[in-house]
C-alpha cells in the first residue's frame, strides 16, 4: 500500500527583534526593518505555482475552498490554481491561453493582442485558446485538483453541504484523495451531503456536488434542487 506524500512547511526559527522602539503616536513604516520577517516568509509563502518536483515525485494534491468564506478572499485560491495551470502549460499552449483570458486578477492574460483582427480570425484564436486551456487543465489534474464548495464558509459551516469536512470516516474529499494515492483512481465530481445543524449525525436535508474546477455547480432550471 502506498503512503500519501505530505509536504509540511517547517519553520525552524522565529526571530523577534526589539531593536527599535516605536512611538504609540508616530509610526514610520518606511523606517521599520522587515528583514527579520523574511525567513518566516520564505518558510510559509504559498505563492509559487511550480509544483513540478511534487508531481514528479508522484504526489497528489487536493485543494478546496468555500465560496461563502468570509475570512479569506476565495478568488486567491482560484487564481493560485490558475497560476498552476499556466505553469503546467507548454510554451505554445501558454501563449494561446493568454489570448483569451479575461480574469482581471490573472496577470498573464493578453486579450488586447488580437483585438484588431477580423471576427473570423478572432473566433479561430478563441477556439484554439479554449482547446489549449482544456489540455493544460487535464495535465494539471494528473496531480492536482481544486474543489470550490457552494454555500460553504471558512473550513465548514454555512448553508451549503459540508459532510466532506465533518464526516467521522474522514469525509468524502479525504476518501477521494486516499483512493487516488493508494489505488490510482483520480477523483471526479464528488457527492456531498447537507445535514441538519451542520452536524455529522443530523438528518439529511439535501445532497450536492463538489465539482472539479473549472467546472461548477449550476442549476439548469429543472429537477430537484435538493438532490445532486
Amino acid at each position: 500500500m502506498k503512503s500519501p506524500s505530505v509536504i509540511v512547511p517547517v519553520l525552524s526559527k522565529i526571530t523577534v527583534s526589539t531593536r527599535r522602539t516605536v512611538s504609540s503616536t508616530r509610526l514610520s513604516l518606511t523606517r521599520m526593518p522587515c528583514r527579520d520577517a523574511l525567513p518566516m516568509a520564505a518558510a510559509l509563502a504559498t505563492i509559487n505555482p511550480d509544483l513540478s518536483a511534487f508531481a514528479a515525485h508522484g504526489g497528489k494534491l487536493v485543494m478546496w475552498a468555500g465560496w461563502e468564506d468570509p475570512q479569506i478572499f476565495v478568488w486567491d485560491t482560484v487564481n493560485f490554481f490558475e497560476y498552476m495551470i499556466h505553469q503546467n502549460a507548454t510554451v505554445t499552449d501558454r501563449k494561446l491561453i493568454d489570448i483569451n483570458y479575461e480574469n482581471p486578477e490573472y496577470p498573464y492574460g493578453n486579450t488586447t493582442l488580437y483585438s484588431s483582427v477580423s471576427p473570423s480570425l478572432r473566433s479561430h484564436f478563441t477556439a484554439a485558446s479554449q482547446e489549449a486551456y482544456a489540455r493544460t487543465v487535464a495535465a494539471t489534474n494528473q496531480f492536482a485538483k481544486l474543489y470550490m464548495a457552494s454555500g460553504v464558509n471558512h473550513c465548514g459551516g454555512g448553508p451549503g453541504a459540508t459532510s466532506f469536512v465533518q464526516n467521522a470516516n474522514y469525509g468524502e474529499l479525504t476518501q477521494a484523495l486516499v483512493n487516488w494515492v493508494e489505488n490510482g483512481v483520480p477523483p471526479g465530481d464528488i457527492t456531498i451531503t447537507k445535514r441538519a445543524n451542520n452536524s455529522a449525525t443530523g438528518a439529511v436535508q439535501f445532497t450536492s456536488l463538489l465539482c472539479s474546477y473549472p467546472t461548477s455547480l449550476t442549476y439548469l432550471g429543472s429537477g430537484d434542487l435538493l438532490s445532486a
